[in-house]
């Protein structure tokens, strides 16, 4: 009777949903490479500054400083790291790193081990609990962060320290390559000046279009030497924009493909690939129009569109368009944004920002309004339930095994 209550109670046990674990064993600062007091502090020779390419030295900065490694007797920071290279020739022609003279910052405690094209989850794990593995995946082309934690739920998710972004995951997926140190400490484990917390704000909440994807990817635009997943950013992310307004065509939710139609019946592309902004609105005169292109916006400005709900921001970069669809309240120096070539990418420092087309987008009821509220709340009180009956039940089964 015993063993089968036993086994009753840990079976309702786990009813109980469980939650992701983020394990971090050291903790590391987390400055940022556009940090305005060296952002535009130049590297190597070829006049790239910190916040342009400095995210591989700018996460070892960070490194050092977790282990309480000073430089020159100066708390390790992009600046103090990036003097130190410029005046020990630490830099390529190109801004690249020379990890050998990071290791100059103190021999005893910094020793370089090399580069890994791939490292297993014990691995990484093993390495992380020593707290003094270093390790730097690349997750972009190319963009570097330091590995800060795992998740014990999702064996996918890792925690990382980005110095370009306001992220603080990647994926297995995401990372292509290491390059990994070993770092003693230098007396106590410092306490890093704490990083506010993101907090994010999306007033609309957009679904994000993927310019490559199999449903649209291939077909072409205004000429048949320029496909959508080639030279689609701006019109998959005016896609995104209308679509997240309930904006139709033909009563069909607007997506690049739909779009894509739209503009090719309406002689809506110059060049090949270039949208007609007279031509986009008119997809529905009565609730679109064009409102310009603005080489420079206010974040109190993107603030302000962005909270009106019933304009859609396109944000021009040197790596293409993208949908702004947020900012941040602590953070403010990032925009939240949907990359149409990169599901990855949500956030981008506002400097990197060149100029905005910005159009005006009413706001219409969509099919499943009604339903939305309804159903969420049925949502969570149905979980709710569950949980409070199976740790009713939990307890129960205890209390009859101890009285017996």
């Amino acid at each position: 009777m015993k063993l089968i209550l036993i086994s009753l109670f840990f079976l309702v046990l786990l009813v109980v949903p469980s939650f992701q674990e983020k394990v971090t064993p050291l903790e590391y600062p987390n400055e940022k490479q556009y940090d305005e007091k060296w952002k535009n502090d130049e590297m190597g020779t070829n006049g790239q500054t910190i916040g342009q390419v400095g995210c591989l030295m700018s996460s070892v900065s960070n490194a050092i400083a977790g282990h309480n490694i000073l430089i020159d007797g100066e708390t390790s920071n992009p600046d103090t790291l990036n003097q130190f290279l410029r005046a020990n020739d630490g830099y390529t022609a190109d801004s690249g790193l020379r990890h050998y003279v990071v290791v100059e910052v103190n021999s005893t405690l910094i020793e370089y081990v090399g580069d890994e094209d791939s490292m297993t989850r014990s691995e990484i794990i093993e390495a992380l609990q020593t707290k003094t593995k270093v390790l730097l995946p690349k997750v972009g082309n190319p963009h570097w962060v330091l590995l800060t934690g795992y998740d014990t739920e999702d064996e996918s998710i890792y925690y990382v320290s980005d110095p370009g972004y306001a992220k603080e995951t990647t994926t297995v997926d995401a990372i292509s390559e290491w390059r990994i140190y070993t770092m003693d400490f230098q007396g106590p484990t410092p306490t890093p000046e704490p990083t506010p917390e993101p907090s994010p704000v999306r007033p609309v909440g957009y679904n994000h279009f993927d310019q490559c994807d199999d449903a649209w990817g291939d077909e072409i635009m205004g000429d048949d030497q320029h496909t959508i997943c080639d030279y689609g950013d701006f019109m998959t992310s005016l896609a995104m924009a209308l679509n997240g307004h309930n904006i139709k065509y033909d009563d069909k939710d607007i997506t690049p493909k739909t779009f894509n139609g739209f503009l090719q019946q309406n002689e809506g592309y110059s060049d090949g690939y270039v949208v007609w902004h007279s031509v986009a609105a008119s997809i529905d005169e009565e609730n679109v129009k064009y409102v310009g292109k603005k080489e420079s916006l206010t974040r109190d400005e993107v603030i302000e569109y962005l909270s009106n709900k019933t304009y859609g921001l396109i944000m021009d970069t040197e790596d293409g368009f993208y949908l702004c669809d947020g900012y941040d309240e602590a953070l403010t120096e990032i925009y939240y944004v949907l990359d149409p070539s990169n599901k990855l990418l949500q956030s981008v420092p506002t400097s990197t920002v060149d100029s905005w087309r910005v159009y005006y987008i009413e706001m219409l009821k969509g099919d499943d309004d009604d339903d939305d509220e309804t159903t969420s709340n049925s949502f969570l009180i149905k979980d709710l339930n569950t949980r409070v009956v199976a740790t009713f039940f939990a307890l129960l089964i205890f209390i009859v095994f101890v009285s017996l």
